[in-house]
């Protein structure tokens, strides 16, 4: 997955995440990332401070959307 810069749209980072990246939901409170991988099952947490694959966690089925709620105690 790439990761550009939103102010100059240049190309800053490339993530390994899981095949066929699909979808994307932010928690910017908690710095948090997750990215839909349609072929390989997966959703990768990515930590948005140091743009770095947490987990790749397995899911059923062909994850597609995502949505994220942050909850803090």
């Amino acid at each position: 997955m790439d990761v550009y810069d939103g102010t100059t749209n240049q190309l800053i980072d490339t993530l390994s995440t899981g095949i066929y990246p699909w979808a994307i939901a932010l928690t910017p409170t908690l710095n948090r990332g997750f990215v839909t991988n349609r072929t390989s099952q997966t959703v990768s947490m990515i930590d948005l401070t140091t743009d770095e694959v947490l987990a790749d966690i397995s899911v059923d089925g062909t994850p597609i959307n995502i949505a994220a709620l942050e909850f803090i105690c």
